[in-house]
């Protein structure tokens, strides 16, 4: 890049972050993986790489072992990569975030080819977060598709830990990743966090702690306009257990939050549990989703459910806190699906529906027609 700011460095702090095996990234020039990279930004504060090297393995970092922003006071700082795609492949974090760690919230990452993040790892000398990817306070968004495979973290997060935003714009896979007691198999949302996923997958990933795929302590956004999302075959402490929301602000590792941990659910394509979701009371789900689709038993979420448009169709076990049916229908296709559940049916005026002037209800029982007076009595 031709122009470059000049910034105070300390010797030992690139030490720490020098990268074993690493060789010099021709653009920014003499930059390494692992070196904090505001010290390259340009007069606009941006470091931009146009794909001269899309693939960065066996990198070891204490914080980003190939991307890191590790400070709060830097200036701002906006780093974009362009190119075809982007590789992190078996880089070890001895802090946070074995590939990507970013910090301030002045401070901004773009990627805008499709990236792959696999056997990235974090937690060899403590409990850490963000196998792949850490981000405290900036702001990242994926414009191309993102896949995370077998990446790990001692803590929570085992492909990501979010306390920043972040967003999935091209759709995401997460598939075999794992944390420890912490949560959040794939992807820890911290009590600041706000996430966005427009499309994906997530596949048999685990914690031992609680959310198999997501630990969500603040606000989550699926979105499935354009492309579907899927839960399968994800685990955590308490057996299959795709997402778990907290009240964040009984998280002893992190201030208070802002607000109770939400969940929002949208789009035309459908949205599949095929685990549970759980959670602690005072937290809330809304769905004005096209096809939601609950397999698993969810009885453990405690907090309130509320749909406003769409259809719900309940396969195993619906939530067990307070349920509000505002607009579409819910089908519920399993025997004692609503044990534990509240569900309040609300009356829909012209004025509200756009589609739907009633709610609709459809309870399959399980029960044999000739006995149905007797069962249902």
């Amino acid at each position: 890049m031709s122009k470059t700011k000049t910034k105070r460095m300390v010797a030992s702090f690139l030490l720490l972050c020098a990268m074993s095996g690493a060789k010099t990234f021709a653009d920014p020039a003499g930059w390494t993986p692992g070196s904090d990279l505001a010290n390259f930004a340009d007069s606009n504060g941006q470091v931009v790489f146009d794909g001269n090297r899309n693939e960065f393995s066996n990198n070891t970092g204490l914080w980003g072992g190939v991307v890191g922003v590790p400070w709060v006071d830097h200036d701002k700082t906006d780093i974009i990569l362009n190119g075809s795609g982007y590789i992190f492949n078996n880089n070890v974090g001895h802090d946070s975030g074995a590939a990507i760690y970013l910090y301030g919230e002045n401070q901004s990452l773009t990627i805008n080819g499709t990236s792959t993040f696999s056997n990235n790892r974090v937690g060899d000398h403590g409990a850490f977060i963000g196998g792949a990817v850490y981000n405290h306070a900036a702001t990242i968004n994926f414009n191309g598709k993102a896949v995370f495979n077998s990446n790990s973290a001692s803590s929570a997060g085992g492909a990501v830990s979010n306390n920043g935003t972040m967003l999935f714009n091209a759709g995401a896979d997460f598939i075999e990743n794992t944390s420890g007691s912490n949560g959040g198999g794939a992807i820890s949302n911290g009590n600041q966090g706000v996430l966005t996923i427009k499309g994906g997958n997530f596949e048999g990933n685990s914690t031992t702690g609680l959310g198999g795929a997501i630990s969500n302590s603040n606000k989550l956004i699926l979105d499935a306009t354009d492309r579907e999302i899927t839960f399968s075959k994800n685990t955590d402490s308490s057996g299959s257990n795709d997402i778990y929301m907290r009240d964040g602000s009984k998280d002893a590792d992190n201030p208070p939050a802002l607000e109770a941990a939400t969940m929002e659910l949208k789009g035309g394509k459908t949205i599949s549990f095929g685990g549970a979701i759980a959670g602690e009371e005072g937290t809330s789900i809304s769905s004005a989703a096209e096809n939601l689709i609950l397999n698993g038993d969810n009885s453990k979420y405690l907090g309130s459910f509320k749909q406003s448009s769409g259809k719900t169709t309940v396969n195993g076990k619906f939530f067990g806190g307070t349920n509000t049916i505002e607009a579409g229908s819910i089908i519920v296709n399993a025997a004692n699906a609503i044990d534990n559940a509240k569900i309040k049916l609300q009356e829909v005026s012209k004025e509200v529906a756009k589609f739907n002037e009633t709610v609709e209800c459809h309870m399959r029982l399980g029960i044999e027609v000739k006995h149905a007076e007797q069962q249902i009595r």
